[in-house]
C-alpha cells in the first residue's frame, strides 16, 4: 500500500482525532507517572511479571530524578515481559522516531522497544541492549510496517528470554513526515473509544448567548455495524419548539428556537423507522445576555489576581463601578480606613466598620458592571480585587499526628478562614461558627463524594444521581455544594461510571448548588475525556469544575523539581490549549480547570515530602510561583490545596501565607526570598543514606538495608521510593553505635525544625505492626537551644487498618535556635536493650517559620 493510499484508509476508517504535530509524542505517559496509581496509566502491565519483584515502576528512579520502569530477573531461567499500549493509528510506509531513555546492569537476551502491526505479525523498533550501561538516550528512525488493520497498532517493551536488570524511561513516538502526520493518532483506548457518544460541546448549555443562541454537541465513535451518518435524525427540544437534522460526524450545531430561554433540552439520535433512539438524554438550558466588559481600569497583579478598582475615601462616601471579567467569579474588598462605613456591591450591604476584618470576598455571578457604594465618614483607601477560585480542603480537620497544635476553630480563624474562599469538605466546620464563616463572603462545600465506593461502584446511573443529589453538600441550607473525588483519566472503565452517572444527574439536577469533579491525569481520549469533561462542566447549569490533582512529590534538585512542574501542570493546560484537527479538546476547558496542589508533608500520614534533604516549603511556594508568573498559567481562574489534616501546623501556616502572598495581594516575588528559604538550604546531607554513608562518622556496628515500599508503606511516603533504604544501628554487649555529622550553614539566632524517623529494624523485615517507643537518643550541641513546646516525639500507635498495615515508626521532631553557624548533630542506640536493632532514616534539617 502507498503511502498516499495508507493517509487515505486512515482517514476513512474514522478513526478519532487523526493528524498530529510534527514531533508530537504520540506515547500517553511516555514519562511513566503513577502519582496516583501503581501501574502507569494507559499501559497494560506485563500480566506475568510481579510488581514488586520482576518489574518496579520507580517514580524517581530514572535519569535527572523521572519516572522509570525496571525489569529485573536474578533467576536462572530466563523470562519475557510485555509492556504494552494498544491501539495507535499509524500510517504503513510513513517515518517515525521511537525514543527511549535506557539503562542496563547485567541484561541479555532478546527485545527492545517496539510498534507493533495488528496480529504481532511485523514489528519495527529499538533493540540489542546488553550489558551494563548507564542512562543512555536510545533512538531510530523507523518506517510503519504494514498492517491488516491501520488503528490497531501498539508500542511496546517486549522483553525476550531476559536476564538481568534493564530500565526504560521518557518513551516517545514521534512522526516525521507529512503522512504521518496527516494520518497518525495518538492510542484511542479500545473498546470504550468505539462506542457512540453524543455529548455538549459549545458553548456551556447554562451559558447559551442571547444574541445567536448558538449550541452545539460532538458525536464520536462508531455507528452500528451496515449504517452511515446520513441514516440518523438528531433532534434538539425545548419548550420552544424542536430542531431537527442529519446526525454528522463531530460537531453538529444548531440554534435554540426563541420563545424560551431556559428550561430542559432534550436530544435524541435516532435512524428512520427505529422504535428505541440511538442516544438520548437531557440536560437543563439557559440563555443568557453577554455583558459589555470595561478593562481599562484594571491593574494586572499577576496571573491570578487584577486589581479592578482602587480609590480613597475623603470622609464623604463613594459610588463608582467597576468590572469583572468572569461569570461566577471571586473578588476580594478590601478597606483600609478610619471612621465609621458601610459598603455594598450591588445593592447588597457586604462589609462595614464593625466588622472584625476589613477585607471580604464575594462571589458574583455574572461578569460585567458592578456598582459599589460606600457610604460613612470613613478615610482611607479601598481596594477590590478579581481573585482565583481558591480551594482549600479540609476545613477544621485534625491530623492524625496529636502532637501537632488542634486544627479547630479557633486555628482555622487565625490562619485560614480570610486567606481562602471555597472550603471543600467544610462540613467539619463547627455547627456554631458556620454564620461566622459565612460573613467572610467564603463558601463551603460540605461533602466529597468518592465513588469508588457503592453504590457509584454497583448502582445503576439513576442510584449515582441519587447519591449525590441526597449528599450533604446538595442538602445541608448553609453548602454551596459538593465535590466528587476518584475519578481518572487514563483508566476508562471507571471514568466510564462517571460518565454515566454524571450524564443521568445533569438530567435531574435543576437546583442552584454546584458539584465540582477531582479526576486525575491529562485528558487524552477524544472520546470518554472529552464527555467526562463535558458533562462535569454543564452539570448545576453550567458551573461544574474539575480539580486538577496536581500533587507533586518532591525531587533531589530544584532543576528537577522545576521540570516535573512544568511538565505535570504546564503540560496540562497547554495539552488543552492545543488543537486537534482544529479543534480545541475540549472548547474553553481551560476556564473549567482547576490546579490543584498538595500539601500533605506528614510522616507518617501521608507525605509528597519524600528527600529529607530539601524544603518543601520552598517547593510549594516554587508551584504557587509559577500558577502566579508562568505565562502558560495566565488566567487561571480556580486553584487550590488539598491535605492540611496530612500536614504538620508549620506547612499548615505555610500554605495560607502563600495564598494570600499569591493569590489575594497579587505578589510576583517568591515569598521564600522574604524568609530566605531555599531548595536545599544545605544544613544536612544524606539522610536517607540512599547510597552510602557519606556525610556521616560511623561509629560501632552500623548497616544499610533497603526494603522495597517501605517508606511509602510504613512512613507513607506516597507513591515514593527515597526512604526504601535506611541505616541500622545494632545493639552490641557494652558498646554504642552511633552515627554522626554537623548541621552546618545556620545562622546565628535563627529558628530551625530537624526531622529523625526510626522503627524496630526487625519489624521492618517482618513487615508486621507492633507499635512502641524505639529507645533511640536524639542530641543536639550545646549551641542549639531546643523548644520544648514545639518539639515532640511521635509515636505512631495506630492498629493495623485497610491501605495501612507497614511497620510503625516514631517520628522525634526538634524545634531549635541555632546559637552557632554549626551545630553537632547525633543519633545513638545507648538505651536500646542488647541485640535490638533500629532502623534510621528520614534525617533532615531546615528553617522554620513561626
Amino acid at each position: 500500500m502507498s503511502m498516499k493510499m495508507a493517509v487515505v484508509a486512515v482517514l476513512a476508517s474514522g478513526a478519532a482525532c487523526a493528524s498530529v504535530r510534527m514531533g508530537e509524542n504520540l506515547v500517553l505517559n511516555g514519562r511513566l507517572a503513577t502519582d496516583q496509581t501503581e501501574v502507569p496509566l494507559h499501559w497494560t502491565s506485563p500480566a506475568n511479571a510481579r510488581i514488586g519483584s520482576d518489574v518496579f515502576y520507580d517514580q524517581l528512579g530514572g535519569p535527572n530524578g523521572i519516572p522509570c520502569v525496571r525489569f529485573v530477573n536474578n533467576a536462572e531461567e530466563p523470562k519475557s515481559f510485555v509492556l504494552r499500549q494498544f491501539r495507535y493509528t499509524l500510517v504503513p510506509g510513513a517515518k517515525y522516531r521511537l525514543s527511549a531513555q535506557v539503562r542496563t546492569r547485567g541484561c541479555s537476551g532478546g527485545g527492545g522497544l517496539f510498534v507493533i502491526n495488528a496480529g504481532w505479525r511485523k514489528t519495527a523498533g529499538i533493540t540489542g541492549f546488553g550489558g551494563n550501561a548507564d542512562w543512555k538516550l536510545c533512538t531510530r528512525e523507523i518506517v510503519a510496517p504494514d498492517s491488516l488493520d491501520l488503528t490497531i497498532y501498539s508500542v511496546a517493551v517486549h522483553l525476550d528470554k531476559f536476564k538481568g536488570e534493564i530500565a526504560f524511561a521518557d518513551l516517545k513516538l514521534e512522526a516525521l513526515d507529512e503522512a504521518a502526520c496527516a494520518g497518525s493518532s495518538i492510542p484511542s483506548g479500545g473498546e470504550s473509544e468505539i462506542v457512540p457518544r453524543f455529548f455538549p460541546w459549545e458553548p456551556h448549555a447554562g451559558k447559551i448567548d442571547a444574541a445567536n443562541r448558538a449550541m452545539s454537541f460532538f458525536f464520536t465513535g462508531k455507528l452500528p455495524k451496515g449504517t452511515s451518518f446520513p441514516d440518523y435524525d438528531v433532534t434538539f427540544a425545548t419548550p420552544a419548539g424542536k430542531v431537527c437534522q442529519k446526525l454528522r460526524d463531530g460537531v453538529n450545531a444548531f440554534v435554540v428556537p426563541k420563545g424560551a430561554d431556559t428550561g430542559k433540552l432534550s436530544y435524541e439520535i435516532r435512524k428512520a423507522g427505529d422504535a428505541k433512539p440511538l442516544i438520548a438524554g437531557s440536560l437543563p438550558f439557559k440563555v443568557v445576555v453577554k455583558p459589555v466588559i470595561d478593562t481599562i481600569g484594571h491593574k494586572k497583579l499577576n496571573n491570578l489576581v487584577t486589581e479592578v478598582l482602587f480609590a480613597n475615601l475623603d470622609g464623604r462616601g463613594f459610588s463608582g463601578v467597576f468590572h469583572t471579567t468572569r461569570d461566577d467569579g471571586w473578588i476580594h474588598v478590601k478597606v483600609s480606613a478610619k471612621g465609621p462605613f458601610d459598603l455594598s456591591v450591588d445593592g447588597v450591604k457586604i462589609l462595614d466598620s464593625w466588622a472584625d476584618a476589613g477585607e471580604v470576598f464575594r462571589l458574583l455571578p455574572r461578569a460585567g458592571a458592578h456598582k459599589l457604594s460606600v457610604s460613612g465618614a470613613a478615610r482611607g483607601t479601598i481596594s477590590v480585587k478579581q481573585v482565583p477560585d481558591i480551594i482549600v480542603s479540609p476545613a477544621c480537620f485534625a491530623s492524625y499526628v496529636d502532637m501537632v497544635p488542634s486544627y479547630g476553630w479557633n486555628f482555622f480563624k487565625r490562619h485560614a478562614m480570610r486567606n481562602a474562599n471555597t472550603f471543600k469538605h467544610g462540613i467539619w466546620i463547627p455547627k456554631v461558627h458556620v454564620a461566622e464563616f459565612l460573613k467572610t463572603g467564603a463558601r463551603m462545600l460540605a461533602s466529597d463524594i468518592v465513588i469508588t465506593r457503592p453504590p457509584f461502584t454497583t448502582g445503576s446511573p439513576a442510584d449515582f444521581s441519587k447519591a449525590i443529589a441526597e449528599s450533604p453538600g446538595i442538602t445541608m441550607p448553609e453548602s454551596a455544594g459538593a465535590t466528587i473525588d476518584e475519578s481518572y483519566f487514563g483508566q476508562p472503565e471507571k471514568l466510564n461510571r462517571y460518565i454515566d452517572g454524571m450524564r443521568q444527574f445533569v438530567s435531574d439536577y435543576y437546583g442552584d448548588k454546584v458539584v465540582h469533579s477531582c479526576i486525575v491525569d491529562r485528558p487524552a481520549m477524544p472520546g470518554s475525556d472529552r464527555e467526562a469533561i463535558a458533562w462535569a462542566v454543564n452539570v448545576s447549569r453550567g458551573r461544574g469544575l474539575i480539580y486538577s490533582e496536581v500533587y507533586c512529590q518532591s525531587k533531589p534538585t530544584e532543576a528537577e523539581a522545576r521540570a516535573y512542574f512544568d511538565d505535570y501542570a504546564g503540560e496540562l493546560l497547554r495539552s488543552l490549549r492545543r488543537k486537534r484537527d482544529g479543534l480545541p479538546f475540549y472548547p474553553g476547558a481551560v476556564d473549567d480547570f482547576a490546579i490543584y496542589l498538595g500539601n500533605f508533608t506528614q510522616i507518617p500520614t501521608l507525605s509528597l515530602w519524600h528527600h529529607p534533604q530539601m524544603d518543601y516549603k520552598y517547593f510549594l511556594d516554587m508551584q504557587f510561583h509559577a500558577l502566579a508568573n508562568d505565562p502558560t498559567f495566565d488566567g487561571l481562574a480556580h486553584t487550590g490545596v488539598w491535605g492540611f489534616h496530612y500536614a504538620d501546623d508549620e506547612m499548615y501556616r505555610w500554605t495560607f501565607m502563600l495564598m494570600r502572598h499569591y493569590c489575594i495581594e497579587g505578589n510576583k516575588e517568591m515569598l521564600s526570598a522574604r524568609y530566605g528559604l531555599k531548595y536545599l538550604p544545605g544544613i544536612l546531607e544524606n539522610g536517607d543514606f540512599n547510597e552510602s554513608f557519606d556525610g556521616w562518622k560511623v561509629e560501632g556496628k552500623t548497616t544499610r538495608e533497603t526494603i522495597y515500599k517501605f517508606a511509602d508503606k510504613s512512613e507513607m511516603r506516597w507513591c515514593g521510593k527515597s526512604g526504601d533504604t535506611f541505616a541500622v544501628l545494632a545493639k552490641e554487649p557494652g558498646k554504642t553505635t552511633r552515627l554522626s555529622q554537623t548541621l552546618k550553614n545556620l545562622v546565628p539566632g535563627r529558628t530551625y525544625s530537624l526531622d529523625v524517623v526510626c522503627f524496630n529494624a526487625q519489624d521492618a523485615r517482618d513487615d508486621v505492626v507492633r507499635p512502641m517507643r524505639i529507645p533511640l537518643n536524639v542530641t543536639l550541641g550545646d549551641a542549639a537551644e531546643k523548644d520544648d513546646e514545639l518539639s515532640w516525639v511521635f509515636v505512631d500507635r495506630r492498629p493495623k487498618s485497610r491501605g495501612f498495615s507497614g511497620t510503625r515508626i516514631n517520628r522525634h521532631h526538634v524545634v531549635f535556635t541555632a546559637k552557632a553557624a554549626e551545630i553537632p548533630f547525633s543519633v545513638d542506640n545507648e538505651d536500646a536493650p542488647d541485640g535490638f536493632e533500629i532502623g534510621v532514616n528520614g534525617i533532615g534539617a531546615w528553617p522554620y517559620v513561626k
